[in-house]
């Protein structure tokens, strides 16, 4: 959880966290963790001009068939500070890097498309869907703003996109997340 406590399947954690899950069947667990978009990523911690701890979880993954590994990351940026978005993307963008493997970043930044962290970003990764419209659907109540504020990427070079697609669907006319989901199918080069 971004506050830091550890859990497991049976153990409820206090505060938010960013899920990775996969289907044990094609891909084998090779390393994991979580780090804290802040001046200090490896302790609980809220980041430069923000106000909410956040966190990018990560995994590195083998597709069992092709013997490839890959990161995959799943962030949520703070909301709030226009200095913390921007050097948390940097803080994703260098540990990618460093672990020099294809990689697939799915981000709800906060911001828009047009706003410098997405920039940052894309100077390393490529945007799956590449849309305009507003991932924000607010429980099918009006919103104000337009624009995507989620987002999946890939590595630039090390992946290529197969098909993407923003999904607007609903349970019994129920919204039930205050986002439209995404998906996309990426191949891995090795």
């Amino acid at each position: 959880g971004r506050n830091g406590e550890k859990g497991s399947y049976e153990v409820h954690v206090e505060g938010a966290y960013n899920a990775i899950l996969f289907k044990t069947d094609k891909y084998t667990l090779k390393d994991s963790g979580t780090f804290w978009l802040s001046e200090t990523p490896a302790t609980p911690s809220v980041g430069w001009d923000g106000r909410t701890r956040a966190i990018c979880t990560w995994a590195v993954l083998t597709d069992k068939d092709q013997g490839i590994d890959f990161l995959v990351m799943n962030t949520m940026l703070d909301t709030y500070g226009k200095l913390t978005q921007e050097n948390s993307v940097k803080l994703i963008k260098d540990f990618a890097q460093e672990k020099s493997l294809p990689a697939v970043l799915c981000a709800q930044t906060g911001t828009l498309a047009k706003d410098k962290a997405y920039k940052v970003l894309s100077e390393t990764f490529t945007d799956c869907l590449n849309i305009s419209e507003n991932t924000f659907n607010n429980y099918g109540n009006a919103v104000s703003e337009t624009g995507a504020r989620d987002f999946i990427f890939v590595s630039s070079g090390s992946a290529s996109v197969i098909e993407s697609a923003l999904i607007k669907d609903t349970v019994d006319g129920k919204y039930v997340s205050p986002y439209w989901a995404l998906t996309t199918t990426v191949g891995l080069y090795k």
